[in-house]
């Protein structure tokens, strides 16, 4: 499934295929034209471990690479390390229960996110936001006539009626032993079994284990092992009843994930007889029989109990299903949302048209430039919406001089940003809704960067994008390096800078928006409640934990980047701060202000740690500043800056952390519903 989907989305995606030795997948990606690079991997752990090292450090020297898609459990167990240590989303792509009650946890919590063919397959993971992707509804199959010619070419003889399937590769956990044995049971003596497989290479006996069985059983007139049939997916209206008897084998591996037979079987009309524990049971409906595993017996009284209203309700399901564009879109859509690239590979024509808006208040010097820069992005249809609050200075004028088209509303102010935005929004025309800030220098692509995102399908409800901190002396640069995220971070980030912006909130998060770089559907801004109006900082992030609360889909949008303009005093950068603080604990948020606390608790601890501690709480307490500078640190040495700007990063986080801090107490202190100005 997984090959036939990225080829389709050939317009979308460069693949390059890693395999884990020469192998048949190695063989079947150079058929799709792919180039194959061959990693050796074993079959120890040792072995796993040196492979995936080697792929980490292939990967971090090169910058082609997007998004890993692990496509097993062996290839999980190997790329999906390798990918976090070298900085790259990783998707483990998970079809079956194979080795769950040890892989499943460590590597679903580990892997950027887990797609699954079904829910059952997908638990084991325990993660909430896995992507069931389920195949496509499978081709339509051959007449049945023609499918029984050819069959009866492939070895199935003339006078085998009637004739029930096993379809898959040939291993012992697919059962196919008990489907011969059910031949031998009352119930099965009068049905052919055919089985359409290739040989495992790893089971190169299992041929002849089948066949001997057939003859030890007294039915080896009534079995026939056709082999590999390219066209087996169509030619099951060739046969009276297909079985997946799939079951679990002494390494517990077994239970049917999916179950694509199945699919092929039903959208032929015929019955399907599936075995418990695995999705196809969950699944089958009225379309067949579901029996134990390793039940002969139970498989040869299933075949009494067929009727050809099954095949009816089998075909009726394929039917419901999503096609093949529809499987490959919200495929790829998901894979592109994996590697913080939504919509990438996607026409720009193809997107939806935009309303941006754009909330005002004192911004007479520098407005006509965001608005220029605005304007030369957008496509026809497109509209830009200017909500500006009177200042007292020349803003309404310079904005209503403005030459490019604009609806502009005029507002008493200042009324608020959340109330800007909100009144913008409320005017505009689409469904769809970017917004930034007065001051703010998008990027050129932001505008389609974040209609693509839109374009996705499903849509997602939030489109979080980026912002770059300008920086032009060594100050703000220390504040740019020590108290933002780093827009180069969004695409590629080693493990422990990820931890640490998990922890303390210096990474982009697609469900923490800022208002400076953002879209949204109208129908989840109104259902969100709109941006908290009662709040004059911390509104944005708010509203997009409110719309994640919802269960609206939250995307983070790599290409959508502005430039940010900081405060021109460190006087002001503080009072800023504080506001932000101040913002997080009007806002109740736990997350906020869990935050602020813990560096509150840090900054008082830390001091009185070093004083009475002794030499242990003095290098506990030096431990603990080393860990909390080590990205500012790492970040400023990438960027090989300048002496003072190493020198001013405890500065900076040290005034960072107290105004917020002071601001988040104060804001737990006061009345959620003061203060409402920008």
């Amino acid at each position: 499934m997984v090959f036939a989907i990225l080829d389709r989305a050939a317009d979308r995606l460069e693949v390059t295929v890693t395999a884990l030795g020469e192998s048949p997948i190695a063989a079947a990606a150079r058929r799709w034209g792919w180039p194959v690079r061959v990693q050796p991997a074993g079959k120890g752990p040792l072995d796993i471990a040196k492979a995936g090292l080697a792929l980490a450090r292939r990967w971090r020297r090169s910058d082609d690479v997007d998004v890993v898609l692990a496509n097993a459990p062996k290839a999980a167990a190997v790329a999906v390390p390798a990918a976090r240590l070298a900085g790259i989303p990783v998707v483990w792509m998970k079809h079956d229960f194979s080795h769950d009650a040890t892989l499943a946890r460590p590597l679903g919590t580990m892997a950027t996110a887990v797609f699954a063919n079904s829910t059952r397959t997908a638990a084991a993971c325990r993660r909430p936001d896995a992507v069931v992707v389920s195949p496509p509804r499978p081709p339509a199959p051959l007449p049945s006539d023609e499918a029984r010619a050819a069959l009866e070419a492939a070895g199935l003889p003339a006078h085998a009626r009637p004739v029930v399937a096993g379809v898959g590769r040939l291993v012992p956990y697919k059962g196919f032993d008990d489907l011969i044995a059910a031949a031998a049971q009352p119930g099965g003596e009068g049905w052919h079994v055919a089985v359409i497989g290739l040989t495992d290479p790893h089971e190169p006996h299992e041929a002849a284990r089948l066949r001997a069985l057939a003859q030890d059983l007294g039915v080896a007139d009534r079995v026939h092992l056709l082999g590999e049939l390219t066209a087996a997916a169509r030619l099951l209206s060739g046969v009276d009843a297909v079985a997946v008897p799939t079951k679990v084998d002494a390494a517990g591996v077994g239970r049917e994930g999916w179950s694509m037979v199945a699919d092929e079987a039903m959208a032929a009309g015929v019955p399907v007889i599936a075995t418990e524990g695995g999705a196809l049971a969950d699944r089958l409906g009225d379309a067949g029989v579901v029996v134990p595993m390793d039940s002969p017996a139970a498989l040869a009284h299933a075949l009494t109990q067929l009727t050809p209203a099954m095949g009816q309700a089998g075909r009726a399901a394929v039917a419901a299903m999503d096609d093949v564009d529809a499987t490959t879109a919200r495929f790829v859509g998901a894979l592109a949302a994996a590697a913080h690239r939504p919509g990438a590979g996607l026409a720009a024509h193809d997107g939806p048209p935009l309303s941006i808006v754009v909330p005002v208040y004192r911004e007479e010097a520098t407005i006509a430039a965001t608005l220029d820069a605005l304007a030369a992005q957008l496509r026809p249809g497109d509209e830009l919406v200017v909500v500006v609050d009177e200042g007292g200075d020349g803003t309404v004028a310079a904005v209503q001089a403005w030459p490019g088209p604009a609806t502009v509303i005029v507002r008493p102010g200042p009324a608020g940003i959340s109330s800007a935005r909100n009144a913008g929004i409320a005017a505009a025309r689409h469904a769809v809704v970017a917004c930034t800030d007065a001051g703010c220098r998008p990027h050129p692509g932001w505008v389609d960067a974040l209609r693509l995102a839109a374009a996705e399908r499903p849509a997602p409800a939030l489109v979080t994008g980026l912002y770059d901190v300008a920086a032009t002396t060594s100050l703000e640069e220390a504040f740019a390096l020590a108290c933002y995220p780093v827009v180069e971070e969004a695409r590629r980030t080693g493990p422990w800078t990820t931890l640490y912006g998990k922890l303390l909130g210096r990474a982009f998060d697609p469900t923490l928006p800022t208002g400076r770089s953002m879209a949204c559907t109208k129908e989840a801004w109104a259902a969100a409640g709109g941006f908290p109006e009662d709040l004059a900082t911390a509104e944005d992030v708010s509203f997009g934990r409110r719309i994640a609360e919802q269960g609206g889909a939250c995307v983070l949008a790599a290409d959508a980047v502005t430039t940010w303009d900081q405060r021109p005093t460190l006087a002001a950068t503080a009072r800023m701060y504080e506001r932000y603080g101040e913002g997080d604990g009007r806002s109740r948020d736990r997350l906020l202000v869990a935050r602020n606390l813990a560096r509150l608790a840090a900054y008082a601890g830390g001091p009185l740690l070093a004083w009475k501690g002794g030499s242990a709480g003095r290098a506990a307490a030096a431990a603990g500043a080393a860990v909390y500078l080590s990205v500012p640190v790492a970040r400023a040495a990438r960027r090989r800056s300048r002496p003072a700007t190493w020198a001013l990063l405890p500065v900076a986080l040290v005034v960072k952390d107290v105004a917020k801090a002071v601001g988040c107490v104060k804001g737990l202190l006061s009345s959620r519903a003061s203060s409402r100005t920008i």
